[in-house]
Formats: structure tokens, sequence, C-alpha cells
């Protein structure tokens, strides 16, 4: 039994070592303020099926799995050209993972987690990532990339619910 005990925390160990090293060296986390309910913008932003509240993309089609369960791969086709293949890694009730598999943008290893939580009467909206810059690409320019996928979306969120004056 003990000897049993002692493979589960090796091989538990050796997991989470293996996901630690894919991790990305950098990161980028952005968040924006939304005057809606969490459950409306939830609405709006939760469906893994759907990205077309974004004002880079043009259609999103499933290509397996179901949205809102892990091992669910997604077709983001972008205004302009380009083709975004992503996986989701996990959903929860006002949050989703996910990671790219293969994408135009200058990055690799990307991994992303959006989350809506209320922020008194309003919602804050995150989303942060990790990743490596691809071959080539300076750490700036390919947190720069991500840093505009996130704002071009939270602009065209705040559009639509409205941001909390300043």
């Amino acid at each position: 039994m003990k000897n049993n005990q002692i493979k589960t925390l090796f091989a538990t160990a050796l997991t989470c070592a293996s996901v630690m090293a894919h991790a990305g060296a950098l990161s980028v986390t952005e968040t924006t303020v939304l005057t809606a309910p969490p459950a409306k913008v939830w609405a709006q932003i939760g469906n893994f099926a759907s990205l077309g509240w974004h004002p880079a993309v043009e259609k999103t089609e499933m290509a397996s799995g179901e949205a809102g369960h892990a091992g669910a791969v997604r077709h983001i086709t972008l205004k302009g050209g380009g083709l975004i293949v992503e996986e989701q890694t996990a959903q929860g009730e006002h949050s989703m993972s996910y990671k790219i598999l293969e994408s135009p943008l200058p990055v690799t290893g990307y991994a992303s987690d959006l989350k809506v939580e209320a922020d008194g009467d309003n919602t804050k909206v995150t989303w942060s990532s990790t990743f490596d810059a691809k071959e080539g690409v300076s750490d700036a320019d390919a947190k720069g990339a991500i840093a505009g996928v996130y704002t071009g979306g939270f602009e065209a969120l705040g559009k639509t619910f409205g941001t909390p004056a300043k």
C-alpha cells in the first residue's frame, strides 16, 4: 500500500513538473470593468463556440467536441484573413481556459484564462495568458500583440455594456 502511495505521489509530481515546464515565460493580464451584471456579461463572452463579440473575429466554428467542455476545439476566422485553432481546457461558472493549437499570432505555447466576477454593482473581466514569443519575435512584440487582442475585445465590450465613469 505504501509503495502505491509513493508511486502516486511521484506520478503527480512528474505531471506538475511537466505542466510547469510547458508554461510560457511571458504573460499578459488585462482587466476591464463593465456596467452590467456578471451573468449578462458572461452570457455574451462565455460561450466557447462564439467569439463574435470580438471585433477582429469574422466567425467561430466548432471543429470537435462540445463547447463548455475540456477538449472542445474551435476554428476562429479573423477579419482580413487568418485562422486560429483553439482547444478549451476548462470551464467554470463564469470562467474558461483554453490554449492555442495553431495561429498566425507571434506566440507559441499560449494558454489563457478568461473570467468574469462581480465588482460592486459592476463586473470585472480578467483575460490573462502565458506564452513564449515565436522565434525571431521580440518578447515586447509578442506581449504587445496579445495585449492588443485583449484591449480590442475589451473596447468592444465597453461599447456594448458601458464602463463606469472615472
